[in-house]
């Protein structure tokens, strides 16, 4: 199944588990190699868990252009730094992030 239309290249690894040890050992060499071996636009599976990692301006900029019903950007940028922000910041206009993430 294409969860992104075009398609990307996707990091290989076994069924479900995925790339989940590579990225939860050393997320930081992780997509490095992966960067370097697939370009700036790639997709991770982790036990289950799909993961679209664009590293590019051009690319960022393209993503935040949709729409929320599209892509819940606000979901996902709770999800992934979530964990490490204070509650009251998550509860705020998600437009910061946007802002912070594309200089837009």
């Amino acid at each position: 199944m294409n969860v992104v239309t075009p398609s990307v290249p996707r990091v290989p690894g076994p069924p479900w588990i995925g790339s989940a040890r590579g990225f939860l050992r050393d997320p930081t060499t992780f997509l490095t190699d992966a960067r370097t071996r697939y370009g700036d636009t790639f997709l991770v599976e982790v036990c289950g868990y799909r993961m679209l990692f664009v590293f590019s301006p051009v690319g960022l900029h393209s993503l935040y252009a949709l729409a929320e019903e599209d892509a819940s950007f606000t979901q996902a940028t709770k999800a992934l730094i979530g964990l490490r922000l204070p509650p009251e910041l998550l509860t705020a206009d998600m437009e910061m992030f946007q802002h912070v993430f594309t200089g837009v």
